[in-house]
This record gives structure tokens, C-alpha cells and sequence, in this order.
């Protein structure tokens, strides 16, 4: 089993099969890991880990080569500094709508700058 959150996203595996995802109200505090169990029969957990995982920065900005330069010279620096990973709107891209991917990324973001 494995359940990882990210922004405001939680998910929950089984056998490398996701069963559970659920976007939270707000994102939850950093630094703090709890497992909760409850049942008639005790409960053991094992092998248990935990690990970070890079945050990321959602970039909506315009498309002008000022932007792209301010984007590249001056965000991604200060992004990168603090170990988070920056991602500009106008690289999102998968098949179907863009604003369901742009959506998908803001949930997960950790900050947005406008």
C-alpha cells in the first residue's frame, strides 16, 4: 500500500493500483506523518517509510519574451534555491483539454505566483 499527498491532492495505492484520490480543502501542514487504524483486532504497521518529494511552483504568467526572460532568469533561480520545481503554464501539455491539465498542476502546487 502506498498514499502520498502533494498540494492539495491524497491518493492511495494497493499493488501499484491507485483505489483512492481525493483533492483536499487546503494542503496539509509540512513536516508531519501519522498512521491512524481502528478495528476490533489490533493492528500492526511495517516496512513503513516515508519520504519528501520536490514541491512545485505553478508559473501563470504572459506569454511575451519579457515574461519568458523574467521566467527563466529570475523564478526558476529563486524556485530552484529553495529545492521546489518550477512549472510555466505554457509548458503543460497532454492530450485533451489544457485547462484540466493546468487544473491538475494547481492542485498540486505547493505555491502559485500570478
Amino acid at each position: 500500500m502506498e498514499v502520498w499527498s502533494t498540494g492539495q491532492r491524497l491518493a492511495l495505492s494497493v499493488d501499484e493500483v491507485r483505489v483512492l484520490e481525493h483533492t483536499l480543502r487546503e494542503p496539509l501542514p509540512n513536516g508531519q506523518v501519522a498512521l491512524l487504524a481502528w478495528g476490533r483486532d489490533p493492528v500492526k504497521f511495517s516496512q513503513v517509510e516515508a519520504a519528501s518529494i520536490t514541491g512545485r511552483v505553478l508559473v501563470v504568467m504572459q506569454f511575451l519574451n519579457s515574461s519568458q526572460e523574467l521566467y527563466a532568469d529570475v523564478i526558476q533561480p529563486v524556485v530552484r534555491e529553495f529545492r521546489l520545481e518550477a512549472y510555466h503554464v505554457g509548458n503543460i501539455h497532454g492530450p485533451g483539454i489544457i485547462l484540466n491539465d493546468i487544473v491538475h498542476v494547481l492542485i498540486d502546487a505547493s505555491i502559485v505566483i500570478a
